[in-house]
């Protein structure tokens, strides 16, 4: 564990200040990213221990990080070590659960995000979208064929939509922001019993604008997923045939796209992306034009 408290804020957001070159913006902004909402905690915590033979209380000022990912953690205690000015903590051994955990305290950071309402934060992560959303994605992400899902609950819906337009700006094919799964579902991360208590929610980024923008995940399983999507991948061409049948399920029995996939496959023995499938319904909605007016080849 580190533990200092000689740090504070950045002041200006262009590297124009020795104290703060763009790296070290860089790595606050991907800091950010894991803290908000995502895998990371800030936290003050009641402490007793015996110091030359007397009882001590005192408050701990914690930022850290417990995950499963060797990649994550060491990416988010190198970022930690730039912006804090530290150096790097060792890394805890994995516990029963399979997870590894790293932990810096800093009293001086933890007062200033304690302190922060999201609209100042904003400055920094509209400075460095890259990087926090590379830290967003790290922590809440999930790899699915040619698609990266971005998931929350209904409670993050305002953050998700800014998080869904830094997308969009930064040039990446989006979906819309939809429900999955309902309150109440089980899970388990390791032993421990997860009962989620709001509805989930979640958006879509095309895999390979992804890629060419965000460079990476470091999540080992989720990057190899996501490179593994388009090695070797060529553009298809599919008939028209497919598209009308596609179209026609989701305007004449409201069916979701992953139906529509399976139903496809059933009948034409064809395995459509679903990031294919959300762009022939979204131009069909959007436009409102007949299937007659459609491009019958869509690249895939």
């Amino acid at each position: 564990m580190s533990v200092r408290s000689d740090w504070s804020a950045p002041t200006k957001l262009k590297g124009s200040d020795p104290e703060w070159p763009r790296y070290r913006l860089r790595a606050l902004a991907y800091g950010i990213g894991v803290l908000l909402k995502g895998d990371g905690y800030v936290s003050i915590t009641r402490k007793t221990d015996y110091y030359s033979g007397s009882l001590r209380v005192y408050r701990a000022y914690k930022l850290g990080l417990k995950n499963k990912s060797i990649g994550f953690i060491r990416e988010f205690n190198r970022a930690c070590s730039i912006f804090l000015k530290r150096k790097t903590v060792r890394i805890a051994n994995r516990n029963h659960d399979g997870h590894h955990e790293i932990q810096y305290c800093c009293k001086a950071f933890v007062l200033w995000w304690r302190g922060r309402g999201f609209s100042s934060l904003c400055r920094i992560i509209e400075a460095f979208p890259v990087e926090y959303l590379r830290g967003r994605f790290d922590s809440d992400c999930n790899v699915h064929g040619r698609a990266v899902d971005l998931c929350g609950a209904e409670s993050h819906r305002e953050l998700m939509e800014f998080e869904r337009e830094l997308c969009a700006r930064l040039g990446m094919r989006t979906g819309i922001i939809h429900n999955y799964g309902k309150p109440g579902m089980i899970n388990y991360i390791g032993q421990k019993r997860i009962v989620s208590k709001q509805q989930r929610i979640r958006f879509t980024v095309n895999a390979r604008d992804f890629l060419n923008r965000i460079g990476k995940l470091n999540v080992e399983w989720r990057d190899h997923a996501l490179r593994h999507a388009y090695k070797g991948r060529q553009w298809t061409q599919w008939p028209a045939v497919v598209r009308e049948r596609a179209e026609a399920l989701q305007r004449e029995r409201n069916w979701k796209c992953k139906r529509i996939v399976d139903e496809i496959r059933k009948e034409f023995g064809e395995s459509l992306p679903y990031t294919t499938v959300y762009g022939w319904l979204n131009v069909s909605i959007q436009k409102g034009i007949g299937r007659s007016e459609l491009n019958t080849e869509t690249r895939g």
